[in-house]
């Protein structure tokens, strides 16, 4: 039982995943923040070119 303990330990496939996984949440969290400010922004426009034409 120890030996497997000391393979898992040892063994780097695990901390790759877990790095991805952390890569993969970062992106995300970027994704969804862009997001939220870039439709911010198309409404601020869209509301300011309805005020021009509409008299």
């Amino acid at each position: 039982m120890f030996e497997t303990i000391r393979r898992f330990v040892r063994e780097e496939d695990g901390v790759t995943f877990v790095e991805y996984g952390m890569i993969c949440a970062v992106c995300v969290l970027v994704a969804f923040g862009a997001w939220s400010t870039l439709g911010t922004n198309i409404g601020n426009v869209i509301s300011t070119v309805a005020g021009y034409i509409t008299p």
